[in-house]
């Protein structure tokens, strides 16, 4: 059956919007999680370092609970540009909230590294 030229123009469409959804560059959603990500590993490791120092001490009496409470809302990323196989720099802008950011939180801008490891985008210090 011929295609038509509407139809064609259609997959065309089609094939150019997952073309671009593929770009490999790292979404706003996938700089956010990866953020909080680390984010949360710091506060495990920083938790259990300072267990026995606050080990007496009920979860709302432990002053480090708030102060380790912190996340990255409101992401916006502005562009990435690739930095090496499988990673990107992204600058980004972002809001922190929680701990020493208070509730309503401090607006941020940064460059991000961003790498593609096997389980996800991850944000790398280098």
């Amino acid at each position: 059956m011929a295609m038509t030229s509407a139809g064609r123009t259609a997959v065309l469409c089609g094939m150019a919007a997952l073309l671009t959804s593929c770009s490999g560059e790292p979404s706003a959603s996938d700089i956010s999680k990866a953020l909080n990500g680390a984010i949360q590993a710091e506060q495990n490791q920083l938790k259990g370092l300072t267990a026995g120092l606050t080990a007496e001490l009920p979860g709302d009496a432990n002053p480090l609970t708030k102060m380790m409470s912190i996340e990255v809302t409101n992401l916006e990323k502005i562009g990435c540009k690739e930095s090496g196989e499988k990673a990107y720099v992204c600058d980004v802008r972002y809001t922190v909230k929680g701990g020493l950011f208070g509730d309503d939180g401090r607006s941020m801008a940064a460059p991000i590294r961003m790498v593609n490891a096997s389980d996800g985008w991850v944000a790398s210090a280098r």
